[in-house]
């Protein structure tokens, strides 16, 4: 089967995306709309807008939409996938409807927090098929009426041949990887480490990412005292090298579905702290992988929590032992499984039967 995709991902990301669906043996060609070209993959051909369509948000998603339904008229796929509900699912689902073709929407973020965009719920329930990243977004959308049989747990799988355990010098005590954004609540962090180096004053934080926060969080960090002990590394495509560096990873969002990057770290053997939201608990299991805070502003906790694992030697390698678990949950094996199911609700044919995967 053909298949057209719709997405916005970064580069390394979108290949991760897409290499579950490249491995069904059942696909034979992905077109696949989104900003840049992505990862090159087997199978996988981009269109991309020219660079003058996409400087408005409201021309870029109209292009969009004509250029999937151009696809969809000369390619004739079998099916239309997209990533997050607007505006992708929502170009998705115009196409769709008009092509008379299936359609699945996979919802990136928690749904429990769309709020202003609670109107799409009436929208998303005439998809053919839903996926989300954890059990309770699922629970959740069928506490609002959706049908269970159309909505799938599909969460992020991981490159496990570059995600994982590696021999290096441990050169951060903490790590964390993510968009420095206002629901990151990478504040919390910052005053945690403030109240962690009262009593381990070498404490080394690395923080890889950008984002609209940077300024304020490195004048926090400065008026905290904390400045030597935070690294603001920016940006960087080996974040697999940053989690081998350190000996915990540590999340603080308000909000989540399932970040990759969570994933990425405990493939690599990292113990985690992490913040209840969304679909978190999925993976980071409070008491045997990690450490659970319910609230997700609570300094304290965080900061009792990463002095802990610190301090406790044989805790943090059990931790670190059953963060692997991973590996087996979170990888392409497992996602093309979960695609092959949705296929199946799609009424797709059954070209090739996939052989057995096992993850590495």
């Amino acid at each position: 089967m053909d298949l057209l995709v719709t997405l916005k991902k970064g580069k390394i990301t979108t290949g991760m995306t897409l290499q579950p669906l490249v491995r069904s043996k059942r696909v034979n060609r992905i077109y696949v709309v989104r900003d840049r070209p992505g990862a090159k993959l087997p199978k996988v051909k981009y269109y991309c807008l020219p660079k003058m369509l996409t400087k408005s948000g409201v021309i870029k998603t109209i292009a969009k939409l004509v250029l999937m339904m151009y696809l969809t008229v000369i390619k004739n796929p079998q099916a239309i996938l997209s990533f997050q509900s607007f505006p992708h699912g929502f170009n998705a689902f115009i196409c769709g409807k008009i092509f008379r073709k299936p359609i699945n929407v996979n919802i990136m973020g928690s749904p429990r927090n769309w709020r202003g965009r609670r109107k799409l719920i009436p929208l998303l329930r005439r998809f053919n098929a839903i996926s989300v990243t954890g059990a309770k977004s699922r629970d959740y959308l069928i506490k609002e009426g959706f049908d269970a049989d159309k909505v799938y747990i599909l969460p992020d799988a991981i490159d496990m041949e570059r995600f994982r355990p590696i021999p290096v010098t441990k050169k951060y005590d903490v790590v964390t990887v993510t968009r420095l954004s206002p629901e990151k609540n990478l504040e919390v962090l910052l005053r945690a480490v403030a109240m962690v180096k009262k009593n381990k004053g070498d404490l080394k934080v690395g923080i890889l990412g950008n984002g609209s926060t940077k300024d304020s969080l490195e004048l926090l960090s400065r008026r905290l005292d904390i400045e030597n002990n935070i690294e603001f590394i920016g940006f960087k495509q080996n974040t697999d090298f940053y989690y081998n560096s350190s000996r915990l990873y540590v999340l603080t969002s308000t909000t989540e579905g399932l970040p990759m990057a969570l994933l990425e770290a405990m493939a690599c053997g990292l113990p985690c702290i992490v913040s209840n939201v969304g679909d978190i608990s999925d993976a980071a299991i409070d008491g045997f992988n990690a450490i659970v805070v319910d609230n997700p502003n609570d300094v304290n906790a965080f900061a009792n929590a990463i002095t802990k694992l610190l301090e406790d030697d044989v805790l943090r390698r059990t931790f670190s032992h059953n963060a692997l678990k991973v590996r087996q949950d979170y990888c392409y094996e497992r996602a093309t499984e979960v695609w092959e199911r949705i296929f199946d609700s799609l009424s797709l044919s059954k070209e090739e039967t996939p052989n057995e995967n096992t993850c590495g």
